[in-house]
């Protein structure tokens, strides 16, 4: 029981690995890798047609992909001992201080040294921490086997539900805001108007001149 139980758990464990990333096939004849999704960023290596790639994002028209195994990678000799790096170093495409930086290895890292020396810098087989981008017209592979594709990641939070209904408004303001309005005062009995003229069996009354205000 507990075997089958631990098998269940190792296996999703690795599924959910896998689902991180992608494999990938390279179309172009030869395919440019650089540090940044963008065509202004320095070239770290290049690829041939039929090449293999593991994928991990989308970003716009770029992918995401780990260094291949073919990428030259180079750190000072001196501080490597033993297969390990005693030191943080920096990572080059170059054996030079002023090529472009690959990453930084820390004080530790396992490395696996490779046959090209010289002027104080070694070779080492790329670590799998190194990202680097591609074209994606360019790569073949697919896309919806992604377990959370850039697109998702940058999606913008949805907005706060609005409420279905705005409280109402008092009926009456606060006693405080209420403004006294003085009583308007008594209607003045009508004098009699002495401008009349009688007619026979009708009487008509001519109005009063009206009072000019201004």
């Amino acid at each position: 029981m507990k075997k089958s139980l631990l098998a269940l758990v190792v296996g999703s464990a690795l599924s959910l690995f896998a689902a991180e990333s992608v494999p990938g096939r390279v179309t172009a004849d030869r395919l440019n890798l650089r540090f940044a999704p963008e065509l202004k960023s320095p070239v770290a290596g290049r690829v041939a047609k039929d090449a293999a790639l593991q994928i991990f994002s989308v970003k716009g028209q770029w992918v995401e992909v780990s260094a291949p195994e073919t990428l030259k990678v180079y750190v000072s000799e001196a501080y490597v001992a033993n297969g390990k790096t005693i030191a943080a170093i920096k990572m080059h495409g170059d054996k030079a201080a002023n090529s472009p930086c690959l990453g930084v290895l820390p004080a530790g890292s396992e490395v696996k040294l490779i046959d090209d020396r010289g002027y104080g810098w070694v070779r080492i087989a790329p670590p799998a921490n190194i990202r680097l981008y591609a074209a994606k017209m360019y790569v073949e592979f697919d896309a919806a086997l992604l377990a959370k594709p850039e697109t998702e990641k940058t999606a913008a939070p949805a907005a706060p539900a609005t409420p279905a209904t705005t409280p109402a408004t008092p009926a009456t303001a606060p006693a405080a805001s209420v403004v006294p309005v003085a009583p308007a005062a008594p209607a003045a009995p009508a004098a009699e108007n002495p401008a009349e003229t009688k007619t026979v069996g009708t009487t008509v009354a001519i109005p009063a001149p009206k009072e000019d205000v201004k």
